[in-house]
């Protein structure tokens, strides 16, 4: 399982797996990231294209790791 680190609002560092992400939602400059658990959110103020770019960056290092067995250092 994958995680993503994400800062919030509050300057908190928050973890989430990448498969208990339900949804990410623009709400003027703040963006909502909901989660498959009940009553647990991350609202940060980073820009739509580096959440994405973060999953998009950890999916790929995730699928390199089931695929050839190992972990891949950077």
């Amino acid at each position: 399982m994958e995680f993503i680190d994400i800062l919030d609002t509050e300057g908190e560092v928050q973890t989430i797996a990448l498969d208990q992400i339900a949804g990410i939602i623009d709400d003027g400059d703040l963006r909502i990231i909901h989660s498959k658990v009940p009553d647990f959110k991350i609202i940060t103020n980073l820009p739509r294209t580096a959440i994405k770019s973060r999953i998009k960056y950890s999916r790929s290092k995730m699928y390199k790791r089931n695929l050839l067995g190992g972990i891949i250092e950077d």
